[in-house]
């Protein structure tokens, strides 16, 4: 399974993208609401086709991003920061298609953490919050 990790005003909301498709924006009709003047109503999706996911902008105003590149159309991997207009993301694969235990989360962290340069992703999307604010 795959989650979409937003975090913000000192929480991380966390949403598991369970169908095929899901639809990302401002309006309440989208199953990823972001409650941001920045984010079109419907602003982009999320796609899972075969064992990979991509993401697609919806022709939105701000645009959509992966790790600081704007996109039209764009495949994800574990770890990638996705960006909806000024709302930014981590895109995160979890092991066994089952939601994450405690332990499974610190490993995963720890993980990215050496992937990334040193910076775990959750400390990684919260400097982007913080450049923002």
């Amino acid at each position: 399974m795959a989650q979409l990790l937003i975090q913000g005003h000192g929480d991380t909301i966390v949403h598991d993208l369970q169908s095929s498709r899901n639809t990302v924006g401002r309006a309440s009709s989208n199953d990823i609401i972001l409650y941001d003047d920045g984010v079109s109503g419907c602003h982009a999706e999320i796609l899972s086709e075969g064992s990979g996911f991509l993401v697609r902008d919806l022709d939105s105003s701000n645009g959509t991003q992966v790790n600081g590149v704007r996109i039209l159309e764009n495949s994800l991997k574990d770890g990638d920061i996705v960006s909806f207009g000024p709302v930014r993301c981590a895109f995160v694969l979890a092991r066994d298609g089952s939601p994450e235990s405690d332990r499974e989360k610190k490993e995963h962290e720890s993980a990215a953490s050496s992937e990334n340069g040193g910076e775990g992703l959750l400390k990684r999307l919260g400097s982007f919050f913080r450049k923002k604010r």
